[in-house]
């Protein structure tokens, strides 16, 4: 993005006829290259089986058991079981660190709420006093 600014800049230090082409040459070939380059970007990953749209693809169907009457769904929710049995559990330390977090978290809430509180009655307080 930078190349194309000081390529502008270029451009008008160029001036007249000349630096007015370049500046739409530019500007031109930036807009093309935005439009296209995302889905030439996905057409390459595409073709280069880098991902696929199937599910069939993502999880192997031969570790699912039998396919017979089973619709899409209960197909789904078997697949996202047998990804969940290869998830490791979770460890300790992370349970004990999130722990940790979640009480400090309420405790500067508790704070802020009480701040808030005496902010809000000294406010009323002073409403009062000129009413």
């Amino acid at each position: 993005m930078n190349d194309v600014i000081a390529e502008a800049l270029g451009a008008r230090t160029l001036g007249g006829d000349m630096g007015e082409a370049l500046q739409t040459i530019i500007l031109a070939s930036s807009v093309l290259y935005e439009i296209i380059g995302p889905a030439c970007a996905k057409l390459a990953l595409y073709l280069s089986g880098s991902y696929s749209n199937k599910l069939e693809d993502l999880v192997p169907a031969e570790e699912l058991t039998s396919t017979e009457n089973k619709s899409n769904l209960e197909l789904l929710i078997e697949r996202i079981q047998k990804i969940q049995e290869k998830i490791p559990p979770h460890a300790l330390a992370n349970e004990e660190n999130e722990k940790a977090f979640t009480e400090a978290a309420e405790e500067q809430y508790q704070v802020q709420t009480q701040a808030g509180f005496k902010n809000r009655n000294i406010a009323l307080g002073r409403r009062k006093k000129h009413e």
